[in-house]
């Protein structure tokens, strides 16, 4: 079962993640991507980010090719426009390595960012 916190971060990734999707790709496109995702995943995508942030990307990239790239990176700006500093190289690194506990500290820190607002 989620935590109270969890469920907080997810929520906040599912915000940006949208608003990153609607703005690069348009609600439309955005939205059959999540659709997208979620039958890939059989279950919340947002909830898998947090749970299995690889097979997260895996889907991602099953969905949108060398666009997940691009979504990755996107999303390691919000990180340094919260005032975070990470690469994005250095993120898909941990996501190929399956730094799990890294990436879910990056996540929250996004989330609490976003939280604050």
């Amino acid at each position: 079962m989620l935590s109270e916190n969890s469920h907080f971060v997810i929520e906040k990734l599912r915000e940006i993640y949208e608003s990153i999707l609607y703005s690069s790709i348009g609600e439309s496109a955005g939205r059959a991507v999540l659709l997208l995702l979620r039958r890939n995943l059989k279950r919340d995508p947002f909830i898998v980010l947090w749970e299995d942030p690889i097979a997260f990307h895996k889907a991602l990239e099953k969905v949108l090719g060398v666009g997940a790239r691009v979504l990755v990176r996107l999303l390691v700006n919000v990180l340094t426009e919260s005032g975070l500093t990470i690469n994005s190289d250095y993120f898909l690194e941990l996501i190929n390595r399956g730094a799990v506990e890294e990436i879910r500290s990056y996540l929250m820190k996004i989330a609490d960012s976003h939280g604050k607002k």
